[in-house]
């Protein structure tokens, strides 16, 4: 009698007690984990695959968890050949047939399927009933063999997988004799197999894993089969439109933006040819001929020849400095505190240049100097319109194709690469065509084209100097106050060596020594370490004013499919 209440009362006990007393494996975890995983692979002669997914997810006693979600990449990888595959869902239910919540998202190349609900939290077990179907997963660039490289499992799942276990259906006309499989599993790049086992029966593979997959482990096999029974998945009515439509679109770009251009952007033709001229057009500083010169743009390369200019005038002098790692760095010095001599925007430079301090060092420049070139810039162009040298109009043209084509872009790049790749490289290529035509855009008036014409002009006696040493003899101090010029336009090293051979092989290493640089060369100083200097101001300047892995034919993780996920 007391045995009969003794076990009556423990069985009360055990019916009562809650059943998350007893702990699950996800509370051991920390995590929610795959007790069981079943798939299903129909693979069809047009290359797709019908995949159905059936997972049992227990979460135990976890707080906090709201469902699944499941990340399937849109390309792979096979001997450096990308190929974009294209995912269709089917359905997402449980595993009684019904419907489930679910989010669908594009991210980095991938779909996601965020399933369950973020005001409901789950616990225990609970099972999901994916369908889908993959298009172009076959790889068929192989001259020998067509193969199905495939990731049953990917190594980008975060949760561990205890039992799983796949079918593979193929065409009926493969067999055993005409086929050859490889089995990879473990971690991404693995090339052995130490986790499952592959059985083949005709057309019919079987898989199953043999340990636990962990997170990061996968399966990946690669099916070789015979040419002529796989076709390429054929393009769908929006696939061939956007074939046609991408194209067009580009085509289209550029029409509009060369109407546009030529209508709104073109200088007015002078017809004459440019002729050397021998001083410094309207006495411009490299502030204002710069951007002038270059449509409106304000290169950094302007920037450096504007403190090459302060400096040759005795406004600052520049001291070169190794940086960590033996880069270089520069700092200037400010040696006068007013700025009479200088026009508006020189002036302007030096109050961001020495805004704090009588020093500005190049590599603590970077947080807050372009937005100084950026207000320099505008200070010049607003002079430049005013002066009637570009028409105002242009300028707003040039703002719209900037945006437009920047949008465009970000469009193509965040939404139109999970739609089609084709469309994709088309978009964004009218993108930066719409773009770069904003920077083209910026017209000049009557008046500044004559200019333009005596700008290259100068530039041309710059490029040839040799030919006019009359007008070079009559000229003092010539090098050091063309020099800034050189530098904007991109003739540095070919101004030092005109000077080179106009003064003599003796002028850099005996005569000439800048007075307002300092540096560790300097007792050595020549053309080749002058040269040098400048080119590493203008690279440290340029600094201060602008601020997927897939397989090779084998291992882990390389294939079409897989994926992974993890619980939210």
């Amino acid at each position: 009698m007391i045995r009969k209440i003794f076990f009556a009362l423990l069985l009360a006990i055990l019916l009562g007690f809650p059943t998350n007393a007893f702990a699950s494996k996800a509370d051991d975890l920390g995590d929610c984990y795959i007790k069981n995983f079943d798939a299903q692979f129909l693979v069809n002669e047009d290359s797709t695959v019908n995949v159905l997914e059936r997972l049992n997810m227990d979460c135990g006693s976890l707080k906090d968890k709201h469902g699944l979600f499941r990340i399937l990449p849109l390309t792979y990888n096979y001997q450096g050949k990308k190929t974009k595959t294209q995912v269709e869902l089917m359905s997402i239910t449980d595993l009684q047939g019904r419907s489930l919540n679910y989010t669908t998202s594009y991210e980095n190349g991938t779909i996601v399927w965020k399933i369950g609900d973020k005001d409901r939290t789950i616990q225990g077990e609970n099972g999901y009933l994916i369908n889908y179907k993959i298009k172009n997963a076959i790889v068929l660039s192989d001259p020998n063999n067509d193969i199905f490289y495939y990731d049953l499992i990917s190594p980008f799942w975060t949760m561990q997988i205890e039992n799983f276990k796949a079918e593979v259906i193929l065409p009926p006309t493969i067999k055993n004799s005409n086929s050859t499989l490889q089995v990879f599993s473990g971690q991404v790049k693995n090339t052995s197999n130490t986790k499952a086992i592959v059985v083949q029966n005709g057309n019919k593979l079987e898989a199953a894993n043999t340990q636990t997959i962990l997170p990061k482990e996968g399966i990946t096999i690669m099916f070789k089969m015979p040419k002529g029974i796989f076709t390429p998945t054929p393009k769908t009515d929006i696939e061939k439109f956007i074939g046609i439509f991408g194209p067009l679109t580009l085509i289209l770009s550029i029409l509009v933006c060369m109407i546009l251009w030529s209508k709104f952007g073109r200088d007015p033709k002078l017809n004459r040819t440019i002729v050397p001229e021998f001083s410094i057009p309207e006495n411009l500083s490299p502030l204002e001929m710069g951007p002038f010169w270059a449509n409106g743009g304000m290169n950094p390369k302007f920037v450096t020849a504007a403190i090459i200019n302060l400096a040759t005038k005795g406004y600052l002098k520049v001291e070169e400095q190794k940086g960590f790692l033996r880069a270089k760095k520069f700092i200037f010095t400010r040696l006068k505190t007013d700025f009479i001599g200088l026009n508006r925007f020189e002036a302007e430079l030096m109050g961001y240049l020495f805004k704090s301090s009588d020093t500005f060092d190049s590599d603590d420049a970077k947080s807050t100097f372009p937005q100084d070139v950026a207000r320099l810039n505008n200070s010049v162009n607003r002079y430049l319109q005013a002066s009637g040298l570009f028409v105002t109009q242009s300028f707003y043209f040039k703002i719209a194709f900037i945006i437009l084509g920047s949008i465009i872009i970000t469009l193509a790049l965040s939404i139109f690469i999970s739609v089609d790749m084709s469309l994709t490289i088309y978009t964004v290529i009218s993108g930066l065509i719409i773009f770069i035509f904003g920077f083209l855009m910026p017209q000049r008036t009557q008046k500044g084209a004559e200019l333009l014409l005596k700008i290259e002009g100068f530039k041309l006696y710059m490029k040839t100097a040799e030919k006019y040493r009359q007008q070079f003899n009559e000229k003092e101090n010539i090098f050091e106050k063309f020099l800034p010029y050189a530098i904007l336009f991109g003739l540095t090293s070919l101004w030092i060596k005109k000077m080179r051979d106009l003064y003599g092989e003796d002028y850099f290493t005996k005569t000439y020594h800048p007075a307002w640089f300092v540096g560790a060369s300097i007792a050595n100083f020549n053309d080749s370490i002058f040269n040098s200097m400048i080119s590493s101001l203008s690279s440290s300047m340029t600094s201060a004013s602008s601020s997927g892995e897939g397989g090779s034919g084998g291992g882990v993780g390389g294939g079409a499919g897989g994926g992974g996920g993890g619980s939210w």
